[in-house]
């Protein structure tokens, strides 16, 4: 079986390879996928950049139409990061792949294994809650229209638009479905090229923490022996060395490839938030407005507390290498192990 269709790394891989930034897809097809998410998108863009230009004197609307403008604007700039960077993604990913060559059987496999699929877990309750309340989000329109017909209403069907647009030359009511269409297809759009990226960080942030874990538990474990002419304890310390750097310059390429993605989604959250609260404290009497606006609230906090507990975690991961050398067998080490662990310890 291929590495990466194992469980831990499905997420990860399906949703790459929607949004066009798998490493391993071929440029045809990377390249298809990229321009349709693009032309779905940038329609819609480019629909509320002319509504704006319509209602540049309506300060509601135009605090209607930041929030979603900001999570579309950030989807382009992360897709025009990830093509960049896209070599140092599939570098990532090979070492990732020959990082699991370290732990091949016992214990420490095991606990590769777990947290890869508390990696698993974790992108699948992510991309659960985003393209759930893309869901909420999207049929935002057919709620009303559905509300409308069961009330049985005399008043005429409503057709609203998920987002505030000015659709040019195109009649709004005339092509009203076709239109409300295209805008739920480009929620959905959106929502996958936020998450691709944030797949991999997850599955990378989980495999590195199970690269302590691992590291740790053979360290508390190795049985240290105070022979001179076969110092085995030694030896095994600048292994563990080995796999930590490794582990280190791992997290130096995520590093690398994530840092400008989490400085767009920090700057565009924080913006989207404030003013989607605005909304939410605006519409509290309008039922399905404040369940939009609440479904993009939800979706937007999620990505935030997700992304810094993981990065939390590994660091706390890697203090903990600290503390096993400290609950190791080091007593029984040879002076030249016992100065090598004082080393390491600092």
């Amino acid at each position: 079986m291929d590495f990466w269709e194992k469980l831990y790394f499905k997420p990860m891989k399906i949703v790459s390879c929607w949004a066009g930034q798998w490493p391993y897809q071929s440029a045809v097809e990377r390249t298809v996928i990229r321009i349709l998410l693009v032309s779905a998108v940038g329609s819609q863009i480019i629909s509320q950049i002319a509504a704006v230009a319509e209602h540049s004197n309506d300060l509601d609307f135009f605090m209607e139409l930041v929030p979603p403008f900001v999570v579309e604007l950030t989807c382009f700039t992360k897709m025009i990061n990830c093509f960049f960077f896209l070599g140092k993604i599939k570098i990532l990913l090979e070492q990732l792949k020959e990082n699991w060559e370290f732990f091949p059987s016992g214990r420490e496999n095991e606990l590769l294994r777990e947290h890869s699929k508390f990696g698993f877990q974790i992108s699948m309750l992510f991309l659960g809650t985003l393209y759930g309340s893309g869901f909420i989000f999207a049929t935002q329109p057919f709620q009303t229209i559905i509300l409308h017909l069961v009330l049985n209403s005399s008043h005429s069907i409503p057709h609203p638009f998920l987002i505030p647009a000015n659709w040019g030359p195109i009649d709004p009511d005339k092509y009203y479905f076709p239109l409300i269409t295209l805008s739920a297809v480009s929620i959905y759009c959106v929502v996958t090229m936020l998450v691709a990226i944030d797949c991999v960080f997850y599955t990378c942030s989980s495999h590195v923490c199970g690269l302590f874990a691992a590291l740790g538990y053979s360290i508390e474990r190795f049985e240290f022996n105070d022979n001179y002419r076969k110092d085995d304890g030694f030896a095994f310390l600048r292994r563990c060395i080995q796999i930590h750097n490794r582990a280190l310059e791992f997290t130096s390429i995520m590093e690398d490839v994530l840092t400008f993605n989490f400085l767009l989604m920090l700057g565009g959250v924080t913006m989207a938030m404030s003013l989607t609260a605005v909304q939410m404290v605006i519409n509290f009497e309008a039922i399905v407005k404040l369940l939009k606006n609440l479904a993009f609230a939800i979706t937007q906090i999620t990505q935030l507390a997700i992304k810094c507990w993981m990065a939390q975690r590994m660091m706390d991961m890697s203090l903990n290498i600290k503390f096993s050398l400290i609950n190791s067998k080091w007593y029984l080490a040879t002076p030249r192990a016992q100065k090598l662990i004082g080393l390491m310890i600092m």
